[in-house]
Formats: structure tokens, C-alpha cells, sequence
């Protein structure tokens, strides 16, 4: 979440590319909710299992 905030994009990170090896097993994404002025306004994550993705996508 905090990469989406400070680069003002969405991101997404999938199972190692986390930086915690505890949270591996995740994959995750997150955008930034901007104002016309392009302040955060707040921030939308949408973190899931691993296995949730293979089933839903196989």
C-alpha cells in the first residue's frame, strides 16, 4: 500500500516479491485514491492467496 501511495500508481505484488517473507503466500494490490488536485484522498487494497488466484484463474 505505502508503494501505491508514495509513486501515486497502482502496484501489485505477487507471493516473493513481498519484502516480508511472511507474507509470500500473497499476492496483492493497491491503488491510490487521488483528488483533482491529485492529493490521497485514501487507498484501496486488494490482497488474496495464492491458491485463490490459481483457482479462480485455472
Amino acid at each position: 500500500m505505502e508503494l501505491a501511495a508514495a509513486g501515486k500508481a497502482a502496484v501489485a505484488l505477487y507471493g516473493r516479491e513481498h519484502y516480508f517473507a511472511c507474507h509470500c503466500h500473497l499476492s496483492c494490490m493497491a491503488a491510490p485514491m487521488l483528488d483533482s488536485s491529485g492529493r490521497i484522498l485514501g487507498r484501496l487494497d486488494a490482497s488474496y492467496s495464492n491458491e485463490a488466484r490459481y483457482f479462480c484463474w485455472n
